[in-house]
């Protein structure tokens, strides 16, 4: 059975260790698919708590059935447990790609969330027309001057905010995207939307 505390996943490893067991013990108990300092985050912040650079991400679906055995329970009350915790919903809700894609967003600084937030809403907005439409091909990956031909522009500051009437873009450069035309520029935090709105009007 799940625990009915509104963190049942949290209480139940703070239950293990209220009975002796140590978070090296959870470490070697769930077959060692989590570590001791993973649990220790977990009974002392919970999900998605402690300090940005290491944030509680919720465990991936192929470590399920180690904290299963740890826990003495089965994989889909785990499942249960961790959609209780980390997404305050029931377990048929949450889908182990959600799982893969919240823990990769634990690696995430915090501007990072926010331009993530900022793309969702942006995204969300736009209306579809009636039928399926092929999506937008969004080429971004993490800037970086190795990115660049020696000396272009591009390897000092933000080329796609930059315009003959705006003029050169001031903010650092973060990211790089490739244009229509296959070239690449370099973007920074407020200018990597302008390229999804201009990605998103083919569509």
């Amino acid at each position: 059975m799940v625990n009915k505390s509104p963190e049942p996943f949290r209480a139940r490893v703070q239950t293990l260790k209220a009975a002796g067991m140590s978070y090296v013990d959870m470490y070697l108990g769930c077959e060692r698919v989590r570590s001791d300092s993973w649990w220790n985050s977990v009974a002392l912040h919970g999900a998605w708590g402690g300090p940005k650079s290491a944030r509680v991400g919720p465990p991936a679906p192929e470590t399920w059935e180690g904290i299963a055995k740890l826990f003495g329970t089965s994989k889909d009350d785990v499942a249960a447990m961790i959609a209780a915790d980390w997404y305050g919903t029931g377990a048929t809700d949450v889908q182990p790609e959600d799982s893969r894609r919240a823990g990769a967003m634990t690696q995430l600084s915090d501007d990072d969330l926010a331009l993530l937030d900022r793309i969702a809403a942006r995204l969300g907005s736009t209306p579809q027309p009636e039928g399926r439409t092929p999506m937008a091909v969004l080429e971004i990956k993490k800037w970086s001057p190795r990115n660049y031909s020696e000396g272009a522009e591009s390897t000092k500051r933000c080329t796609w905010g930059s315009g003959k009437v705006s003029g050169a873009c001031p903010e650092t450069p973060v990211y790089t995207v490739r244009a229509r035309d296959d070239s690449r520029w370099s973007a920074c935090r407020t200018h990597v939307v302008t390229y999804i709105d201009d990605r998103l009007e083919e569509h």
